[in-house]
């Protein structure tokens, strides 16, 4: 009989051990969010020069020659070399298909190095593929200080012939300082809601049990505007924000 109020005994505190951690862990959970807003700093640009003709070595001199003016202007215009990266060189053949008709023949013939049999139409017509020009072209990728550096280019760019302007790219040169302000500004905005609680509960706040960063939230969107100006449009951005949020649980007091 002992035996089985022991053993009864034994199993009743097992199960209170988990309910007592349960209930430590039991508190006020919060969920505090914070955002900083700052102008863009940091301002990305994509540019594409493309040449289409039959002689390649033609095209890339022709290709190489805009990429070094747009170079050497990028650099007139204070943006330091390191912030332009010319890299990306590209050039496809253009093929054109060429039906020829073999009525029950064979044919054995070396074919030109732009020339190849590319597969049977049926039994007495193949195709043959014939490059007959190429499309070459280098991607020129920069980093600018500013949006009058940016309004300053475009029209030089024009002027050179580039193929291609991409929209441009607005960013903070520092994310995460601006990251790292607005999760102490989360983190007091989850102490401030939890002690408002409290408050109200009639209890009080003690400290914290668990706290989990929730996400890191860096701006997507972006939005150009354009002011007149004595010289025609001028480039505008508007303000981007970096968001944070955590997850705190704190203990309460009676």
């Amino acid at each position: 009989m002992m035996k089985m109020i022991r053993q009864g005994i034994l199993l009743f505190t097992m199960t209170l051990v988990p309910m007592a951690s349960s209930m430590a862990q039991e508190g006020i959970e919060v969920i505090g969010k914070a955002s900083m807003k700052a102008l863009p700093d940091q301002f990305s640009l994509t540019i594409s020069i493309n040449e289409r003709g039959r002689v390649s070595s033609k095209l890339k001199s022709l290709v190489d020659d805009k990429s070094q003016q747009v170079v050497n202007m990028f650099k007139k215009q204070g943006v330091d070399a390191k912030h332009i990266d010319t890299s990306m060189m590209t050039m496809y053949p253009y093929y054109e298909k060429v039906p020829t008709d073999m009525p029950h023949t064979k044919v054995r013939s070396k074919l030109d190095d732009d020339t190849k049999v590319i597969t049977s139409v049926n039994n007495n017509q193949q195709a043959i593929e014939k490059i007959r020009m190429f499309d070459v072209g280098r991607t020129i990728s920069v980093k600018l200080s500013s949006l009058e550096q940016y309004d300053r280019v475009l029209d030089k760019l024009v002027k050179i012939g580039v193929s291609h302007i991409s929209p441009i790219e607005l960013g903070f040169s520092n994310p995460e300082s601006l990251y790292e302000q607005a999760l102490n500004q989360a983190i007091a905005n989850a102490s401030d809601k939890a002690n408002k609680m409290a408050k109200q509960l009639g209890v009080g706040v003690g400290q914290v049990l668990s706290v989990k960063e929730v996400g890191y939230h860096a701006p997507v969107a972006y939005r150009m505007a354009a002011m007149e100006s004595d010289v025609g449009f001028k480039s505008q951005a508007t303000e981007r924000a970096i968001s944070a949020q955590v997850m705190v649980i704190y203990q309460i007091k009676p």
